[in-house]
């Protein structure tokens, strides 16, 4: 990809790509960027009743795809063009192969989260630590699909490495990172680029600036997070934003196949180290729904399944 002749590092190509097929097939490129938005988010439904089925059967799987169907905010944006719709598939297909320990669509989906958008890269890393906190004596089986999901990445890593010069998960870090500390600042109201100050960038990378100066670095991070989390409980609504996390707690205690949805989830706490749009928090609504609908599912079969008082 390049951008006026000079080679594109921002974008993440998977997204991009698909794109190009539907330019490639006659369709016109605004409308080609609309219906891979639109075909990538409706693909969220079906992947998530597939994923869900092994954890709470077919009417409650059936139930959380009606819910992501029907989700307003998920019509509103079922055809940007943008790459959330498919980072939000990406993200199901991860936990619907690991409740079937389908290592290899796990690695798929990954490699898929991460062609898709940055943060997708710490899927692995985070499924790593869920391995290690759920069955330490498994992590042997996760070594090809680490490896193949890495395999998968390789062309992409080394195009930025070559063209940045550097080993970068994209080449949007340093102007991403100034932009989100410069957003955050103001109330995380957006501003435009090019109105950027160059000491902006004074503090590098992420990684660089923590080094430098920790404490405004953790302070930027934390209220970058605030909103991000406060996105998300608004975009789902905060009241289902409550049952999802009960679901969570829930699946922690008693799912052990629910622990595919820990890594995707996770990644909630990767996309304050830069800027937080609202946009960003999209592809986990989904998930959260889902989520939701299995703590209902578990709660109401356990109270059909506790015996009637007797007197």
């Amino acid at each position: 990809m390049q951008r006026r002749t000079v080679p594109e590092t921002h974008i993440a190509p998977l997204f991009p790509a698909l794109q190009a097929v539907a330019i490639k097939m006659g369709a016109p490129p605004h409308d080609a960027g609309r219906w891979t938005g639109l075909v990538t988010s409706a693909l969220a439904v079906p992947i998530a009743i597939w994923a869900l089925l092994p954890l709470v059967g077919r009417r409650w799987a059936l139930v959380a795809g009606a819910l992501i169907l029907v989700h307003p905010r998920l019509l509103v944006t079922a055809e940007r063009i943008q790459p959330e719709a498919l980072a939000a598939t990406c993200l199901l297909l991860f936990a619907g192969c690991w409740a079937r320990e389908w290592r290899l669509g796990v690695a798929v989906a990954a490699a898929g989260a991460y062609l898709t958008r940055p943060e997708g890269f710490f899927l692995m890393p985070s499924l790593w630590a869920v391995v290690w906190r759920t069955d330490s004596r498994a992590w042997r089986r996760w070594l090809g699909a680490t490896a193949f999901a890495l395999l998968l990445a390789a062309p992409y890593l080394i195009y930025l490495r070559r063209t940045t010069g550097e080993w970068t998960l994209t080449g949007k870090v340093e102007w991403a990172y100034s932009l989100g500390r410069a957003e955050s600042a103001i109330g995380n109201r957006p501003i435009d680029r090019i109105d950027l100050d160059a000491s902006e960038y004074r503090v590098g990378t992420p990684l660089e600036h923590l080094i430098a100066e920790p404490r405004e670095a953790i302070g930027d991070y934390l209220r970058r997070l605030g909103y991000a989390l406060g996105y998300l409980g608004k975009a789902l609504s905060w009241p289902l934003f409550a049952v999802s996390l009960v679901g969570l707690w829930l699946a922690a205690r008693s799912a052990p196949r629910a622990a595919g949805w820990w890594p995707p989830l996770a990644l909630i706490f990767v996309i304050p180290v830069a800027v937080v749009h609202y946009r960003h928090v999209l592809p986990y609504l989904p998930l959260l729904l889902a989520s939701a609908v299995c703590a209902v599912a578990w709660s109401w079969d356990r109270f059909a399944r506790r015996p009637a008082a007797s007197g």
